[in-house]
């Protein structure tokens, strides 16, 4: 763990050059350091607003912070919420909690702190509401001391039927409390010896308590000398506390072991005597158990009509168990509605179903053949499109990518919501991870204002696998962006984002490149020798390595194409931009060439523009500086097609009449080629209509479209052609 913080940490410090501070630095107000028992702070803001505290963290592999402004012990909160933990200035974001707990409130556990001393603790609403708050805070562990006492307690515990061990240390006088979730009629052992892993170097008492503090069983010697000992049946459903200290006040540590036996941990019993809720949320979660042989785990579900919920034991994504397991999914009555099947063929058992609202529903979880063993359950739901500004997910883009990976249903899409910040550019790139094969789902992004008007600058248009979308961000606060299929399939993907920032001025002095009407330009240079300048590249994408810029002045001939098929040796960071104006406020993002792809590993890149001046920034590759000779070929014109084929019938491919109104007529198809698909998308790159073409003539309703000039991509079984069309 000590390496591993102070890994974070050389990381953070690398990164405190790119990074402008945040409003977290704003009048942060002190509150007390955190102990062990709860302690409470009030406040209020209006909407968009925060308030940041400030509170000394301290580098220690045994104290948990815990923050929360719900969830009970007097935590509060009259809105959705989110709780930020950031480093001292330059306030640093390093983790957010936010959603998890009852009536919007928020929790967030600090397990690691990657900064020692004054941190930044900042409360917000989640989605820029404002409102009024309790946050509750304390630590958890730490030096060898003080006693916590009920309802105070320094970790939870969740006795399954086998044996588990916890370790604790404490000075003279002191004590560990432990919170215990228990069941009616359910037995519980706690232990500081005999065997099983429990043992102590000290004369012990363990001392269990209700949920009101009162205890309700002791024992100081009921093991053997010096150690303790308690079999307890539960009398309620809710919350006991264990409570181990030494039997005169003495120091020392021990191991306490513990487990619950009864009810389903060993005999399995009615479906309707289960164990605990179980909610599943659009990422995968986790829920590990145990049962004795013959025994079983049931869970209680919690959904909502319309979603599909998975559950595995096998499979990935944190689904385990170490022996054959088998889920059972039962209604009310206990009659069986589905039984689990093996997707995997390594014993596991996966259960995915629909919910038609029916509750409640019960999920078993037993060994086949009655075998015993642990496990870990994973969970999941997907469904429905949500209305913007509901959304999924929370993300805050950063100067470093960040990855989300996710899926949805037919019909279906998946909506986050990006906290920007103004003058700032955003880049997004979805890679689609089922596309393969014909009639493949077409992953494609929108964004929306906090109005839920879609903002001018939309995505380009789907490739096969990938499309990126990039906008400027006029506000702080915000942005909703929504993932889904132009074709409403179901869908898988994932999703990197990056904060990119404003352009460098340094393009002010590019040289002027005419770009011709159906020609090109070979750019030739080198880099070497040219150095950042940190002032003005920090927090672009093209911070740390030297950039040769060029004014491209295009004509108006719809497709420009940047190829470095001629560059040797490959610079794989290419990264297809062009700014907008210099200074580069706005940052346009090129679609990968796949007609005119490099045998050579690089790129190409085609962007669809209008006439104007356009900012080509040109990266050497910062793995390699030494190679700093650049040759880049930069080329427009309106009809592309292969570049090596040009047989006829690939050029028979027309529009009429051009201009036009409120019709126009595709020709070319021939019939036994293969399928064939038409794009239409307008000049921002959106998707206006698409339609699969089946005959020689399609002809295609324009009426509802505005005036202006549009692309139509055409792929079939050969090569892809784009045409322009213009209505009147």
């Amino acid at each position: 763990m000590k390496h591993h913080i102070t890994f974070l940490f050389a990381m953070l410090i690398a990164a405190l050059s790119g990074l402008a501070q945040d409003t977290c630095t704003v009048n942060p107000i002190p509150i007390p350091d955190a102990t062990d028992s709860w302690q409470w702070v009030s406040g209020s803001y209006a909407p968009g607003g925060s308030i940041t505290y400030e509170l000394p963290l301290l580098q220690s592999n045994a104290i948990t912070y815990e923050f929360k402004t719900g969830c009970g012990n007097g935590a509060t909160a009259d809105h959705n919420t989110a709780i930020e933990y950031r480093t001292p200035p330059p306030c640093i974001l390093v983790n957010t909690g936010m959603g998890n707990c009852s009536e919007g409130g928020a929790k967030l556990n600090i397990s690691f702190v990657v900064w020692e001393g004054p941190s930044r603790i900042r409360v917000r609403g989640a989605n820029g509401e404002g409102g009024s708050f309790t946050m509750a805070y304390r630590s958890v562990g730490g030096e060898p001391g003080g006693c916590n006492e009920c309802p105070s307690y320094d970790e939870t515990l969740a006795p399954g039927s086998y044996w588990q061990t916890v370790d604790g240390t404490y000075g003279t006088a002191g004590c560990k409390v432990y919170k215990v979730s228990v069941t009616a009629g359910l037995i519980y052992e706690f232990k500081t010896g005999c065997g099983d892993g429990a043992t102590a170097d000290h004369d012990t008492r363990i001392g269990l308590s209700g949920y009101n503090c009162i205890e309700v069983s002791q024992d100081d010697n009921g093991c053997e000398s010096g150690r303790s000992s308690i079999v307890w049946t539960a009398p309620w459903s809710g919350t006991a506390f264990v409570r181990v200290g030494g039997a005169a006040a003495e120091a020392g540590s021990f191991s306490l072991a513990y487990r619950r036996s009864g009810g389903n941990g060993s005999a399995c019993g009615s479906c309707t005597d289960y164990n605990a809720t179980l909610s599943s949320g659009w990422n995968w979660g986790l829920v590990t158990g145990s049962y004795l042989p013959g025994g079983c785990q049931v869970y209680r579900l919690a959904q909502e009509e319309g979603y599909e919920y998975i559950y595995k034991t096998g499979c990935g994504d944190g689904a385990d168990a170490d022996h054959p397991a088998q889920l059972e999914l039962f209604d009310a009555a206990c009659g069986l509605l589905q039984t689990g099947t093996d997707n995997c063929g390594d014993g596991s058992s996966t259960i995915a179903f629909t919910s038609t609202g029916q509750w409640p529903l019960y999920l078993r979880v037993s060994g086949t053949g009655g075998s015993g063993g642990t496990y870990s359950l994973a969970t999941k739901r997907q469904g429905p499109c949500p209305v913007c500004p509901a959304h999924d997910m929370e993300i805050t883009p950063t100067g470093q990518w960040q990855t989300s990976d996710s899926s949805f249903l037919e019909n279906g899409c998946r909506i986050y919501q990006l906290n920007v910040t103004a003058g700032t550019t955003t880049f997004h790139q979805l890679e689609c991870t089922n596309c393969d094969g014909w009639g493949a789902p077409y992953l494609t992004m929108m964004a929306f204002d906090t109005a839920c008007s879609p903002l001018s600058d939309l995505p380009s248009f789907p490739e096969w696998q990938t499309t990126e979308l990039s906008f400027l961000a006029e506000y702080t606060g915000p942005v909703y962006v929504r993932v889904y299929s132009t074709n409403w399939h179901a869908g898988e993907f994932t999703l990197s984002y990056k904060q990119v920032g404003a352009a460098t001025d340094a393009c002010t002095d590019a040289p002027i490149v005419p770009i011709p009407y159906f020609g090109s330009v070979e750019l030739e240079g080198d880099l070497t020798g040219i150095a950042a300048n940190d002032a003005q590249l920090s927090g672009t994408p093209w911070e740390g390595s030297a950039v040769a810029w060029y004014a491209l002045e295009v004509p108006d001939c719809y497709n420009l194409l940047v190829s470095y098929c001629e560059q040797d040796p490959v610079w794989p960071n290419t990264m297809g931009i062009l700014a907008t104006t210099c200074t580069g406020d706005s940052i346009i993002h090129g679609i990968s060439s796949v007609y005119f792809p490099c045998s050579n590993g690089n790129a190409s890149y085609e962007f669809n523009l209008t006439p104007g001046t356009y900012y080509l920034p040109i990266l050497s590759d910062p793995s390699n500086p030494g190679d700093g000779a650049y040759h880049i070929s930069v080329g427009c014109s309106d009809v592309i097609v292969d570049g090596i084929s040009t047989s006829a019938e690939y050029l028979t491919w027309a529009v009429h009449p051009n201009p036009g109104r409120d019709e126009l007529v595709l020709t070319g198809f021939v019939p036994g080629n293969g399928p064939a698909d038409a794009w239409v998308m307008d000049m921002t790159g959106r998707v206006v209509q698409r339609l699969p073409i089946t005959s020689s003539s399609t002809r295609i309703d324009a009426s509802r479209w505005g005036r202006g000039a549009y692309i139509i991509r055409i792929m079939d079984s050969n090569d892809p052609v784009v045409l322009r069309w213009i209505k009147e």
